[in-house]
């Protein structure tokens, strides 16, 4: 056994949520993490009119069903930055697609928790702390072009 619940997504919308929250309360329970990624897929690039260019749009309402399952519950965030391939080149739609890509590729990894008290006061919590998580990938992705 992992020791993960795997939510498998149906594209249902609720039954999506009552799987995310299902989960969610019994990592809470045994005080175990919940991995969530609100994204909700991979990155594939922006479109011109995105709000985003280096990271997918947040979805809010498997986010809001975590939070909701888990009170009291910090936030710990990851961003992966992959550097250091070929550019211009795709990854793959899979890490196993892409595993020949991500050879002599570097991960950076930004981690940062945040207390529960501070994501519950600002509402708008989960679009700004993207906001910070795209501008990370813009400088990064200026940098590596110099």
């Amino acid at each position: 056994a992992t020791g993960c619940a795997f939510v498998k997504r149906t594209g249902k919308g609720s039954g999506d949520l009552a799987t995310v929250f299902e989960k969610a309360c019994l990592a809470f329970i045994e005080g175990a993490c919940f991995l969530f990624f609100p994204e909700g897929g991979r990155f594939k690039g922006a479109s011109p009119s995105a709000r985003f260019q280096y990271a997918s749009e947040p979805k809010l309402g498997g986010w809001r069903t975590a939070l909701e399952a888990m009170p009291g519950a910090p936030v710990l965030s990851l961003t992966f930055r992959w550097s250091g391939g070929k550019a211009g080149e795709p990854l793959g739609r899979t890490l196993l697609e892409g595993a020949f890509a991500f050879i002599g590729s570097e991960l950076d990894v930004t981690v940062t928790l945040t207390e529960r008290e501070e994501v519950d006061r600002n509402q708008n919590w989960l679009s700004e702390h993207w906001e910070g998580k795209n501008e990370e990938l813009k400088r990064a992705a200026a940098a590596n072009l110099s």
